[in-house]
């Protein structure tokens, strides 16, 4: 993208979509599907800001089949699934969750081919279509052994964190001030982090859905 009228000052969006599909907790057991898609090129003059995701920090290895697997914490029995990365997508991030207090975190990198400075200014998470009030998370009693009671209370259990270069965000939109700065060249790590506390009971299963998640870059520090 490019703004003819604006060509010092050019934002490179990097759209990092977490759209979740089946988290479902069944006596303190659930299933946790995530999707992060972005896209990172604007053209600025006869350049272009060009920042990509890597499953490594050496050399830029985001080819289809390309994985990343969570690692898994805490209680016993979580189980992390292998991610797959293909340049601006990284996608089927899935965990089950089988007890309270287990945590999955994906880990992975973004690089900066640009032969000039990415600035990370924010993270922002959109709401769910069909929350009232408007939310970035949503859970729903599944058809078959879903949650009758408890649900509420449950889903707040539930959280998922997005780490950048030490900079957390967790479903709160955050401007990054000062912002993250990528060199040309530069690896930088981003993780992922599911959590489920399991502080409150619920007596079924659950869906939990995220909003999407977009990582706002720019070729100018604010």
């Amino acid at each position: 993208m490019q703004s003819k009228d604006r060509t010092f000052q050019v934002v490179a969006i990097v759209g990092l979509i977490i759209g979740v599909a089946g988290l479902t907790l069944g006596f303190a057991a659930f299933t946790q599907s995530l999707t992060i898609s972005s896209s990172a090129e604007v053209e600025l003059a006869d350049k272009e800001l060009d920042v990509v995701f890597s499953s490594t920090n050496t050399a830029v290895t985001n080819g289809n089949g390309t994985t990343v697997t969570g690692v898994t914490s805490g209680t016993a029995g979580a189980v992390a699934s292998a991610a797959t990365i293909n340049e601006t997508t990284v996608s089927n991030i899935h965990v089950k969750f089988t007890a309270a207090n287990q945590t999955a975190t994906y880990t992975f990198y973004v690089h900066n081919g640009s032969d000039f400075t990415a600035h990370l200014t924010g993270i922002n998470f959109a709401t769910v279509a069909g929350t009232s009030p408007a939310s970035s998370q949503k859970c729903t009693a599944k058809a078959t052994n879903g949650a009758t009671s408890g649900l509420s209370d449950a889903c707040g259990d539930i959280t998922l964190t997005v780490d950048f270069d030490g900079f957390s965000a967790t479903t709160t939109p955050a401007s990054i001030s000062p912002a993250k700065s990528i060199t040309a060249g530069q690896y930088k790590t981003v993780t992922v982090t599911v959590t489920y506390s399991g502080t409150h009971p619920v007596d079924g299963d659950f869906d939990v859905e995220f909003g999407d998640i977009t990582l706002n870059f720019s070729s100018v520090a604010p």
